[in-house]
């Protein structure tokens, strides 16, 4: 919307509808709901159209145009320049804030305040900015509301964020380019809308679904984990977590699969320095898309074989949103560290096994739900060089990406937070040779402290 031409020409957004509208923005948007409807049904010879679901959609996609544009009469031909100007006349203007976040008004008040720290971006930067060694250690800073927020009515402090260069949940990272270029709320938005309608005519859609690929050692079966009055597994366990991480869908684990035993051709590579077999997630996702139930909103194999990705060596976890399918290994054999004569293969689930399993399936899962890599904060979307790169990042969502997800999970931020530091409590105190479990209980409790504050 903010870069290509004023006109939307042959743009697919159903299976079975097309809309064509030769028209700029301010012709579609001085269309009447009938003369929208006509010009959609009649190019799509639509006998039984379901009307209001459709131009919901529409009208909500000019809706959040205006709000880009940051007034209601401004021509596309002027959005670039135009957002660029308010920007550079005031990075922190509430319309800003509103394209990085969203609307809180029908928000609970909790989730007003977190969200209301996403303005450290457009008010404050780092200087280094990106991701390196120390970002994990410096996202951990409590941030202390003012002393003269006290006084203000509860919702008067939940959209104050003076005083948090002192101390910060999230730490933002450089600007590098105008706030348009990088995904926002309302840019994450329009895209689901318009992935919208590819399933209006389809169930809805709220269970992800865990798919363990081939076998797996002696050591990871015999994996147990207390939780409560419960022994679970490591898949259990992953399951459990990510249950937590995406409240308000149905997480579920899918029988174990053989990839020789279905006949679908994946292909497999030796890696000339590893000397281990790999297998091509690219390959992978039509694969898992298949396998994925008619009630699934998207799908992720989990592969103790390393996976690598067309034209590259090794990697972690990749999703395609096309396939709605993601992947992840446990990482064994990264190129970059790989040295023969002194590596030793992984021969028990320990802390670090665990914390890779759990950042690298919330991340990929993320993913498929159509977040980006951010831009923004110190985030556990951060976009990663090596396995070491990604392990050091946070576990947790900045604002701007924590919003997305809620939006599309429906969870309340407060309560998710509340199970995630029940369910990390019981991990670190089963797996303390990992310190970052214990780091995440830290962040937890400062976080929880301020939203109760």
């Amino acid at each position: 919307f903010l870069d290509d031409s004023t006109k939307v020409t042959n743009e697919v957004l159903h299976p079975t509808i097309t809309i064509n509208f030769r028209y700029n923005i301010q012709l579609i948007r001085n269309l009447s709901t009938q003369e929208l409807s006509v010009v959609i049904y009649n190019q799509n010879n639509l006998s039984q159209p379901n009307e209001i679901q459709i131009l919901d959609l529409l009208l909500n996609l000019l809706l959040q145009i205006d709000l880009v544009m940051g007034q209601n009469n401004t021509s596309l031909d002027h959005v670039e320049g135009h957002t660029e100007n308010l920007q550079e006349q005031n990075a922190s203007t509430e319309n800003d804030f509103q394209f990085l976040i969203g609307r809180l008004e029908d928000l609970p008040n909790s989730a007003r305040r977190l969200f209301s720290l996403g303005k450290q971006y457009l008010t404050t930067g780092s200087k280094d900015g990106g991701a390196g060694e120390d970002n994990f250690c410096s996202l951990f800073k409590v941030y202390h509301p003012p002393q003269t927020a006290r006084e203000h009515s509860p919702d008067e402090q939940g959209s104050s964020v003076q005083g948090v260069n002192s101390g910060m949940l999230d730490t933002p990272l450089r600007k590098s380019a105008p706030l348009h270029h990088f995904q926002t709320f309302v840019q994450w938005k329009a895209a689901q809308d318009l992935n919208n309608f590819y399933s209006l005519c389809l169930p809805k859609r709220q269970n992800i679904y865990l798919q363990p690929i081939n076998a797996f050692p002696e050591f990871v079966h015999s994996f147990s984990l207390k939780s409560q009055s419960l022994e679970l597994g490591l898949f259990e366990t992953v399951q459990a977590f990510l249950q937590v991480f995406f409240c308000g869908l149905e997480v579920l684990t899918l029988p174990p699969v053989t990839i020789d035993d279905t006949k679908e051709e994946v292909r497999t590579r030796v890696h000339p320095v590893t000397e281990n077999q790999q297998l091509c997630v690219n390959d992978l996702y039509p694969f898992l898309q298949r396998l994925l139930p008619l009630n699934g909103l998207c799908i992720m194999g989990i592969s103790w074989t390393d996976i690598y990705p067309e034209g590259h060596n090794f990697t972690l976890g990749e999703a395609s949103v096309q396939h709605r399918a993601a992947s992840v290994s446990f990482g064994r054999f990264e190129f970059k560290d790989f040295n023969a004569s002194t590596y030793k293969d992984i021969e028990q689930i320990d802390g670090a096994v665990l914390w890779k399993l759990l950042k690298s399936s919330s991340h990929e899962l993320c993913h498929l739900l159509g977040l980006q890599h951010c831009t923004f904060f110190q985030c556990a979307m951060n976009e990663s060089a090596s396995v070491g790169e990604a392990m050091d990042q946070p576990l947790f969502l900045c604002p701007v990406c924590l919003r997305k997800l809620q939006k599309a999970c429906g969870f309340d931020v407060l309560e998710r937070y509340l199970l995630l530091q029940k369910f990390l409590t019981g991990v670190a105190d089963q797996m303390p040779d990992e310190i970052k479990f214990q780091e995440c209980l830290k962040w937890l409790d400062k976080c929880i402290s301020y939203l109760n504050s």
